[in-house]
């Protein structure tokens, strides 16, 4: 029921803030253009193109975090709406930092705390915590096995977690003062980082049974009856699997990291200070 009227203050909002506000380029294109779609408005809600209001918000919102703060999509409404006010909290919260190389580190470990799957996390501390358990109760060999697996997984995470916090934290310091040119630290990162996404999306496509969707995969094992053959082949696609591995959660994290440490607008960035 309040879908139309909802449509309708959006274009009178645009409206009315183009008439009472200074000349902004952006706002007027956007106001000319509603002017358009204002005319079309009954023929969009009787093909019914315009999506009810919670859908829209679900949208804007998935929108505003993949685009505007580079999230990912979210499984579940819930989490979507506490991914973005966590990430929307810290992008403010970075606004009070004063300095330059404090908000870069503070960016830097919210975004690799963000990055990861919270849910995966609870999941490897409650089975650390229950196979601890386990071993101590009944001694088993698997829990503690299985323990070990968890904790090298953990101790991984913090160890990069640190690496990109002092890596972020040393360039900004020592080198993001540099200008930007052809011959910088920054423009070769930039390279770098072109030739990294050219690489992982080559060993993507390797891995699958067509190439680009339409032409049959040469590495891709053709038979499975041939047991040499395939499991010769299969290895070989482990490997790459591997390799891509390596190169999408290493690699390519610590050359973004430099990259965007290296930028020397980050000095200029407006902030409150709070004393």
């Amino acid at each position: 029921a309040l879908m139309r009227p909802f449509y309708i203050l959006v274009f009178i909002a645009v409206d009315l803030a183009d008439r009472f506000t200074a000349d902004v380029p952006g706002l007027k294109l956007a106001n000319q253009i509603l002017h358009v779609g204002f005319l079309l408005l009954p023929v969009f809600w009787m093909l019914g193109v315009l999506p009810p209001l919670d859908a829209l918000f679900l949208w804007g919102m998935e929108q505003l975090l993949e685009i505007g703060l580079g999230g990912s999509p979210m499984s579940s409404d819930i989490r979507l709406l506490g991914m973005v006010l966590v990430s929307v909290g810290t992008a403010v919260a970075s606004y009070f930092i004063p300095s330059s190389v404090g908000v870069v580190i503070f960016m830097t470990g919210f975004g690799f705390a963000l990055s990861l799957n919270p849910s995966k996390i609870g999941f490897a501390l409650k089975h650390v915590t229950i196979s601890c358990l386990a071993v101590k109760k009944f001694q088993d060999a698997a829990a503690c096995c299985w323990t070990q697996m968890q904790w090298r997984e953990i101790i991984f995470y913090l160890t990069v977690f640190a690496l990109a916090l002092l890596e972020a934290g040393l360039l900004h310091y020592e080198l993001g003062s540099q200008a930007f040119s052809q011959t910088s630290l920054q423009a070769v990162m930039s390279y770098i980082l072109m030739v990294l996404l050219l690489v992982t999306w080559i060993l993507r496509e390797v891995q699958a049974v067509y190439l680009f969707g339409i032409f049959r995969n040469p590495f891709y094992p053709k038979d499975a009856t041939i047991v040499n053959g395939f499991v010769g082949k299969q290895k070989g696609l482990s490997s790459i699997g591997a390799f891509r591995k390596i190169l999408t959660t290493v690699v390519s994290p610590f050359a973004m990291i430099a990259f965007l440490s290296l930028d020397n607008s980050l000095h200029h960035l407006p902030s409150v200070y709070v004393s």
